[in-house]
């Protein structure tokens, strides 16, 4: 005789508890970090320009890359810093449309820098704080890549072999 088993989450949630008791393995349905990237990389495209302090004519890379590749960095991290910086998305957002009657991501680019200068010299430290966390993730990202490092005067493998060669000690 089978055991009536209701398809609802508690009993899900429940079954995983039991068989984590028992000393097995149970994994989580769905993949979240797969989620919190796509979610982020989605919310900083539209931004990556802006963000970064360039106009998309002066953008070497296309935004998708650069919020691809800061997103995996944010995502590799613990969750928090995933919040942090989503979180900081939104306070642009939500300053955007305090201000303009817009979102972010549905301005031009001359009116998403104003509002991010806005943000980056208020006197709130919440907005200061919001536009430097949403932009760091994108700046190292943007800078990050080789091309980038080339146009800049520099090469990353010649950078790592200088700091190999120098010992670093918290001693003073």
């Amino acid at each position: 005789m089978s055991e009536y088993q209701p398809k609802s989450y508690p009993w899900r949630a429940w079954r995983r508890l039991a068989a984590l008791a028992r000393g097995r393995s149970v994994p989580l349905r769905g993949n979240r970090r797969a989620l919190r990237k796509r979610v982020l990389a989605r919310s900083l495209v539209p931004l990556a320009p802006a963000l970064v302090g360039h106009p998309a004519q002066a953008f070497d890379l296309e935004p998708r890359v650069v919020a691809d590749a800061a997103s995996e960095m944010i995502v590799a991290g613990p969750a928090e810093a995933f919040l942090a910086v989503l979180g900081s998305v939104h306070v642009l957002n939500f300053l955007s449309v305090i201000t303009t009657g817009r979102r972010l991501r549905s301005l031009g680019e001359p009116d998403q820098a104003r509002v991010i200068s806005r943000a980056s010299t208020s006197r709130v430290m919440l907005l200061r704080g919001a536009s430097m966390l949403a932009g760091l993730p994108l700046k190292v990202a943007y800078y990050n890549h080789d091309d980038v490092c080339c146009g800049l005067g520099f090469t990353r493998s010649a950078l790592r072999e200088d700091a190999g060669r120098h010992q670093v000690t918290r001693d003073r």
